[in-house]
């Protein structure tokens, strides 16, 4: 029996979570060195605190910064 490995990057990790909790307006990029950084637009600097605080619980980030787009 051959056993199926899947590997799912940081990103596309963080990226599900964050769908997860309704932030379908962010997107997660990896940045190597444990670093994710999270574009998009939030409705509110809550929003924002809780999008960070969902990509680090992801296992495998240590860091994550945050590039607002738009205005």
């Amino acid at each position: 029996m051959t056993k199926k490995t899947t590997t799912t990057s940081v990103a596309d990790r963080v990226q599900n979570s964050l769908y997860r909790y309704g932030f379908e307006t962010i997107s997660a990029i990896d940045l190597g060195d444990q670093t994710v950084e999270l574009r998009g637009l939030t409705e509110s600097a809550n929003d924002l605190a809780i999008a960070v605080a969902i990509a680090r619980t992801v296992p495998g980030v240590v860091r994550v910064a945050y590039q607002r787009e738009g205005h």
